[in-house]
């Protein structure tokens, strides 16, 4: 039997698939197609059915013209509120917030319910679900998809094989829409509202932060200009290098158009020792002109800031900054770099008369370096008090005898 096994075994050729693998993984390519469809069409409203661990809305969130973001699975309300923690806001996002709103909502449901909430979205989402949508409502198709085949296998088509279906006209929506009214089958597990400069306290921040830093900027060259004519050299019409690297940071280096708004407005001066900025030049800025900020916005912003001038024209800040604060006459309060009149505390180097806190050699043990009577260190015996090399046992196990066996080699709890 055992001969006829080996036999038969020996005849088997298993053929050698090739594998075919792709880059990047399909699943990336699935949402970089999403992510064109959403950068081609705008949409502001965007669900994605069936969402998963909602990898996909982690990628949309970031897309400025979304303005309301659905995910809707059947997973349970723990999963989803899971899921929800890794689509919050970054910090950075309320440093700098976007310009539109963006609400997230995650729904527990199943796909094949229908839920009024979902009237009116833009843009709906299936990914690595099956669905079927029939002619009846109305909607065109597209057959396209992603993972193209190997050489010689074109017949077979996509690996993943999309359709795109696009409502035609607005009569079939207002069917659609009339069939399903306050219909809320879904349960919400997770809201999320995102900062954004619709909302006055981040609009607020936001132009107070911009105009400090072109006032700074506007400063800096102003005083480049000075320093030139004392010089006696030519001005300069090339910038700073320090000054552009925030705008080649935001992209903001201007085109001509831009540069001649802001050569029109109202020059930046200085009186004696402050520098003043006219209100009136800082909304040709391509960032303040973006946001729409009038010359009175700006005022009414800077009302509370105390970097107004008395008439209220202009932004005024002191022409040099002030030195840095220093509360001795050196380094520390004593004459040199401690305050006891040398570099330590004491005296001397430490406070016991020699270079430690000991009354005798280097340490306060009475004799040698370290208070245990008989060696380096306090244990009496060894280096540290546990009899080894080390003082507790769970550090660096196996090096010296009297190690309990069993620790991690170089591990350390921290508790």
């Amino acid at each position: 039997m055992e001969e006829k096994k080996t036999q038969c075994e020996s005849e088997v050729e298993i053929p050698s698939v090739p594998v075919i693998q792709f880059y990047p993984q399909l699943y990336k390519q699935r949402y970089r197609f999403v992510e064109d469809l959403v950068y081609r069409y705008e949409p502001k409203k965007v669900a994605d059915l069936g969402c998963g661990d909602a990898s996909l809305l982690r990628q949309l969130k970031k897309l400025s013209c979304i303005e309301l973001l659905v995910g809707v699975d059947i997973k349970d309300e723990h999963n989803l509120e899971m899921d929800g923690y890794y689509l919050r806001p970054y910090i950075t996002q309320r440093l700098f917030p976007r310009e539109l709103e963006l609400t997230i909502i995650l729904y527990q449901g199943s796909v094949v319910e229908r839920d009024s909430r979902l009237l009116g979205f833009d843009m709906i989402t299936c990914i690595e679900l099956a669905l079927r949508v029939a002619e009846t409502y109305s909607y065109s198709v597209e057959f396209t998809g992603v993972g193209e085949p190997p050489a010689g296998a074109e017949s077979v088509g996509f690996c993943t094989q999309i359709g795109i279906f696009r409502k035609n006209g607005a009569k079939a929506a207002e069917s659609c829409a009339s069939e399903q009214r306050e219909q809320h089958v879904y349960k919400p597990v997770v809201t999320i509202s995102f900062p954004s400069l619709q909302q006055e306290k981040y609009f607020k921040t936001t132009v107070v932060s911009e105009v400090c830093k072109q006032v700074k900027i506007m400063r800096m060259e102003y005083l480049r200009g000075l320093k030139e004519q004392e010089e006696g050299r030519e001005p300069s019409n090339e910038s700073d290098p320090r000054l552009l690297a925030p705008m080649l940071w935001e992209g903001q280096l201007y085109t001509e158009a831009e540069k001649a708004r802001i050569e029109a407005s109202a020059k930046p001066f200085s009186v004696k020792d402050k520098f003043y900025v006219p209100l009136q030049r800082l909304p040709a800025y391509v960032r303040l002109h973006h946001l729409g900020v009038s010359e009175e916005r700006i005022r009414s912003v800077l009302a509370d800031s105390g970097t107004l001038s008395s008439d209220g024209s202009a932004v005024a800040i002191d022409l040099h900054d002030p030195p840095e604060p220093d509360d001795y006459s050196d380094d520390y309060p004593d004459g040199d770099d401690y305050p006891d009149g040398d570099d330590y505390p004491d005296g001397d180097d430490y406070p016991d008369g020699d270079d430690y806190p000991d009354g005798d050699v280097d340490y306060p043990d009475g004799g040698d370096d370290y208070p245990d009577g008989g060696d380096d260190y306090p244990d009496g015996g060894d280096d540290y008090p546990d009899g080894d090399d080390y003082p507790d046992c769970d550090y660096h196990p196996g090096d010296e005898p009297g190690d309990e066996p069993g620790d991690e080699p170089g591990a350390i709890l921290i508790s």
